[in-house]
């Protein structure tokens, strides 16, 4: 059975408000609940804490900025559909379950992520998910140490919050995978090659690297965990993994093409900055055109690889992913 692109028509800007307003009020429930935990613990542990030292109140705050307030929400959401898709039979709640810890997990290091490209040192941004970036909210220092502890907290949250039915092999392999792309096989690496790329000519190789790895390695992990938890079979994974890559790359040049095209008030971040900067992005090397055209081919992919997804494992239901695939194709922010 094939999948049809053309049954979902351009989704509108409120497609997340409304379609997934349960999924992701959830998600922001899950991301309270794993900060407070950690917070509760600090607080039984030195009774008089903030009495102590009123100013970690401070700290708090911002890990609260830079998580709960605002977000997308795609990551998890890829997960949790990656992981409904095969099993459409549970109930929202079950998959809810067994996905707490991974989405916790996804949001936080993503969160992480974007305090430390926010940061003078990296990008130099002011505003974030339309409101000012943690170190401008706070101070620089406070927003290195929200990003240290955002960070460790995702290899946490991954684990405490794990589904009761998780085999420890599963959960071994999607801590070992999130270490990976979260250092030296996916956010560091993309991250130094894009801060060294800045007003040089960068050849289509090196712009490749730069996507698949500064935000096409934690885009593709999202539907690997998903599909892990899922028990996926190896088939089933390869698949699904070829998805992810897919999805990351059309991620990474719809946002190269908004950068350019779009308000800094509908994109909730600084618009132009890439041009100033001179950044290596698709637009720089290869121009709007060509940059248009690479977001429907990439999109035609992923509807193919959607449909070898159901050849591959009968029973699956991809419409929810489709759809997905629809918002990342023409989102607007």
């Amino acid at each position: 059975m094939s999948v049809d692109p053309s049954s979902s028509a351009v989704l509108d800007a409120s497609f997340l408000e409304t379609t997934y307003a349960p999924e992701r009020q959830w998600i922001d429930q899950s991301l309270q609940t794993c900060l407070a935990d950690y917070w509760q613990t600090q607080q039984a542990t030195y009774p008089a804490l903030l009495e102590t030292l009123p100013e970690l109140e401070t700290l708090w705050q911002a890990l609260r900025h830079a998580t709960v307030l605002g977000g997308k929400r795609i990551r998890p959401l890829l997960a949790l559909e990656t992981y409904r898709a095969l099993h459409p039979q549970q109930s929202a709640e079950q998959s809810f379950e067994a996905l707490q810890g991974a989405c916790c997990a996804l949001e936080l290091i993503h969160a992480q992520s974007l305090v430390f490209d926010d940061l003078p040192c990296m990008d130099d941004d002011d505003l974030r998910r339309g409101q000012p970036t943690v170190h401008k909210a706070f101070d620089e220092a406070t927003a290195v140490l929200v990003g240290d502890a955002l960070a460790c907290m995702s290899f946490g949250c991954l684990v405490r919050y794990a589904g009761a039915a998780t085999p420890p092999a599963v959960l071994l392999q999607c801590v070992h995978e999130l270490s990976a792309i979260s250092s030296l096989q996916g956010l560091v690496n993309g991250q130094y090659a894009d801060m060294v790329s800045e007003g040089k000519p960068c050849s289509p190789e090196r712009l490749t690297y730069i996507h698949a790895n500064k935000t096409g390695a934690l885009l593709a992990f999202s539907l690997r965990l998903g599909a892990l938890l899922g028990r996926a079979s190896v088939e089933v994974l390869g698949v699904i993994s070829d998805l992810g890559a897919t999805l990351g790359a059309l991620f990474q040049v719809v946002d190269d093409y908004l950068d350019v095209s779009v308000s800094t008030g509908q994109l909730g971040k600084t618009a132009g900055k890439d041009v100033l900067q001179e950044k290596a992005t698709y637009v720089s090397v290869y121009g709007i055109q060509a940059t248009q055209h690479q977001i429907e081919a990439l999109s035609q992919q992923a509807y193919q690889q959607l449909t070898l997804l159901k050849v591959q494992s009968a029973g699956v239901e991809v419409g929810r992913l489709q759809q997905l695939v629809r918002f990342l194709q023409t989102r607007a922010y």
